[in-house]
């Protein structure tokens, strides 16, 4: 009766061990039923060996009928999530030991076998539920599933290693005669334990790297289609002009063939003061930036402020992409700033720019509203309640900097925050 106990509890805990590896590995079980279901009772029968004295099978039978059974159930895994791969066997044998972990755990409460292995079943399935619970009620499922993938495969090794080591471990601590030997696993238990903590710390590291890196690219692609919209614009508005030209053109060559050179000069005088109307606000020198000062203009005024420009954009040297994450990041930051103060009266963002001997400077000053903390130099540390989010404005501008061998600082108090950026133009890039 208590076998039959044992296997009801020990198939109940596979099969909450079989969701969990679904969840957290991604998989998919097999859609026949049937075949699932005799998967899973198989997967419940190699528990029963632990159930066998060591006296009744030979010493050197019990390992191989151990690995035996790994296969085994390593088949019914493969069976159950429809794939015939190297994870299946890892997750077999992870299945073994954590087991024997639990089982030996239960030494500390009982040696009456039966119980101790029932209660082994209870206590890891109950984990297992809790394990699967969280990551099902939380939605955490995809998360986990994609930092699995982040962990090299040497480091799965060296955890399936670390839980052999902490079963045996733990079987020789509830054995007196065995106590020397669990003093020996000590230091490697040890060792193992600290370069799996490390190689976690840094695979966590390298990932947040990575996240930062690609949002970072995210940006400056929206810079870069920002960019190429302006360039669109301005072929656009060139193309009306050109249009407008030549119907200009045709207007006043009838006027003069008709000899009505008073008619022809106030037609010259209205095509004037037209152009006058549609002159843009900003005459840097280059038109990309002209562009996108006008359209950063239009955004802070709906917020109060004003941007005042001064100097001299060169147009070789720097690509016209990079003057559009140089300047937008930071005018967006600047009308971000403006943005916080409700008072409604106009505020100045000034632009300055200068070119002299290959050496590009541009000084960008706002006023703030609340305190700005800089660190190193080119930091800012953002208010915002999602900071993982933001940030990347400036960290895209000295990135941009350093590609042209300078350097972006930031200064700041009580009533303005400055930018400035220095570059050594390529003369190559024209």
């Amino acid at each position: 009766m208590l076998y039959t106990v044992y296997y009801i509890f020990a198939l109940m805990q596979n099969v909450l061990f079989l969701f969990l590896v679904r969840k957290a590995c991604n998989y998919a079980f097999t859609k026949n039923k049937l075949l699932f279901g005799l998967a899973a009772l198989c997967c419940a029968v190699p528990q029963m060996i632990f159930l066998f004295p060591s006296t009744r099978i030979p010493p050197p039978v019990r390992p191989i009928m151990i690995l035996a059974f790994m296969l085994m159930k390593a088949g019914c895994y493969a069976v159950i999530f429809r794939k015939i791969k190297l994870s299946m066997l890892y997750i077999s044998v992870l299945s073994f030991v954590m087991n024997a972990n639990y089982t030996n755990l239960m030494h500390l409460f009982t040696d009456d076998q039966m119980p101790l292995n029932i209660a082994a079943c209870i206590a890891e399935s109950a984990v297992t539920g809790l394990i699967l619970l969280y990551i099902s009620r939380e939605n955490r499922a995809a998360e986990v599933a994609h930092c699995l993938t982040l962990i090299p495969g040497r480091l799965y090794v060296m955890i399936l290693i670390f839980l052999f080591f902490f079963a045996f471990f733990a079987f020789t601590t509830v054995i007196p005669e065995l106590n020397p030997i669990a003093r020996m696993l000590i230091i490697p238990v040890v060792l193992i334990i600290s370069y799996i903590i490390a190689r976690f710390l840094r695979i966590s590291a390298e990932e947040k790297e990575h996240k930062r890196i690609s949002e970072l690219l995210e940006v400056q692609l929206e810079n870069q289609v920002a960019y190429y919209q302006k360039i669109n614009d301005i072929y656009a508005e060139f193309r009306a002009f050109q249009h407008d030209f030549r119907n200009h053109l045709l207007c006043l060559r009838g006027l003069l063939a008709e000899n009505e050179v008073q008619r022809a000069c106030e037609y010259m005088d209205q095509i004037e003061s037209i152009s006058l109307a549609q002159k843009k606000t900003y005459d840097t020198g280059n038109i990309i930036v002209d562009a996108l000062l006008n359209e950063k203009n239009e955004k802070a005024l709906q917020d109060h402020a004003q941007i005042g420009f001064t100097g001299y954009v060169p147009t070789a040297g720097i690509t016209s992409a990079d003057l559009c994450t140089i300047f937008a990041n930071a005018l967006d930051n600047a009308i971000e700033a403006c943005a916080k103060d409700s008072s409604g009266e106009l505020k100045q963002i000034s632009v300055h720019s200068d070119f002299q001997q290959g050496y590009f400077c541009l000084k960008i000053a706002n006023p703030v509203f609340e305190h700005v903390e800089i660190r190193n130099g080119n930091q800012v540390k953002t208010s915002k309640k999602d900071p993982h989010l933001h940030g990347f404005g400036v960290a895209n501008i000295v990135k941009t900097a350093k590609k042209y061998s300078g350097d972006a600082v930031l200064s700041s108090d009580d009533k303005q925050f400055i930018l400035e950026v220095n570059l050594w133009l390529n003369p190559e890039i024209l």
